[in-house]
């Protein structure tokens, strides 16, 4: 027979939360510990306050994985995007296209051709991080090769990295939106 469960009030709902923060900051700054103990601190200190609330472990546990589960996807699609970024920077890839975008465009074009590249990386990858890691760094070493301002790359690069992101169904921020909604891309 399980005990009644109470509602936490707002105070009791953030109390985990901010000792995980002061856990962590007395972990890290007086103690130089690694960031694991404090986490496992807290995620003790919420299954305490959460039996005391009336919820059994196995319950605060089924939830623990059940939200993570909603996040794992997006959490793949990361790491692919760390792995896409790496080879190419390894493989030559963004070399390449420094080494061909200064033959190709000018600067007067290149800000105005660079968004439009940006989005069309960014819905093919779907990953604003992946064109930002990739085609931003070709575009800064670009830029610069041309005496374009940094600024002025970065936003073009951030601008249309973020345009096609949105568009993409395969973007990390829209797959890890939907789980939680219950939501399949193609009846959204």
């Amino acid at each position: 027979m399980s005990k009644q469960k109470i509602k936490p009030s707002l105070f009791v709902a953030v109390l985990p939360f901010i000792f995980l923060i002061v856990v962590m900051l007395i972990g890290n700054i007086v103690y130089g510990a690694p960031a694991q103990l404090p986490l496992i601190l807290g995620i003790a200190f919420t299954c305490i306050l959460g039996h005391f609330l009336g919820y059994s472990y196995q319950e605060i546990e089924n939830s623990m994985i059940e939200t993570n589960k909603m996040g794992l996807q997006a959490n793949f699609i990361m790491l692919i995007v760390g792995c896409l970024i790496g080879s190419w920077i390894v493989g030559g890839v963004v070399p390449g296209m420094i080494y061909y975008g200064l033959k190709l465009f000018t600067p007067r074009i290149f800000l105005i051709i660079l968004p439009v590249m940006c989005a069309i990386i960014s819905v093919s990858t779907g990953s604003a991080w992946t064109t930002a890691g990739t085609m931003g760094t070709a575009a800064m070493g670009i830029g610069v090769g041309m005496g374009i301002p940094a600024p002025l790359v970065a936003g073009a690069v951030v601008t249309g990295a973020s345009f096609g992101d949105k568009l993409s169904p395969l973007s990390d921020s829209t797959n890890l939106q939907l789980p939680q909604q219950k939501q399949d891309y193609l009846t959204m």
